[in-house]
């Protein structure tokens, strides 16, 4: 059945069914309606939390690295493609995680001296897709 949000945090929601009250704990929530709330969603939060991270751990994980995986799930019309794509003002986290990528390999692959991390020449293969399913 449906069910009426009766409040929500950064933590958890909590949402009326019938005469029950569920709470939904999560990670993280972002609020997108009130542009002063200590939550605000902004392209560039959502991506330091979910984005930024994965990115790291994929490049720098034990073993050379890892492969890593984004899930947006939520009912239609809820800012899921804006969110992963963003826009050109706004890009969101594919666009952001591809910029902090390349820069990152340009890194890896410069030059070694005395000052600059990982050895000279070293390479970075790089795989993506993206699906989305309707």
């Amino acid at each position: 059945g449906s069910g009426c949000v009766v409040s929500a945090s950064s933590q958890a929601a909590v949402v009326q069914v019938g005469s029950q009250l569920r709470r939904f704990d999560h990670d993280a929530g972002f609020d997108s309606l009130d542009a002063g709330s200590k939550d605000l969603g902004s392209q560039g939060s959502v991506y330091d939390f979910a984005g930024a991270g994965l990115l790291s751990s994929a490049i720098d994980g034990d073993g050379g690295g890892a492969g890593g995986c984004v899930l947006v799930y939520g009912a239609a019309g809820t800012g899921k493609t804006y969110t992963i794509a963003g826009t050109d003002e706004e890009p969101g986290i594919i666009p952001r995680m591809a910029e902090d990528l390349f820069a990152r390999a340009a890194a890896l692959e410069a030059p070694c001296d005395a000052d600059a991390r990982g050895p000279a020449g070293r390479a970075l293969r790089v795989w993506a897709s993206f699906v989305e399913v309707r």
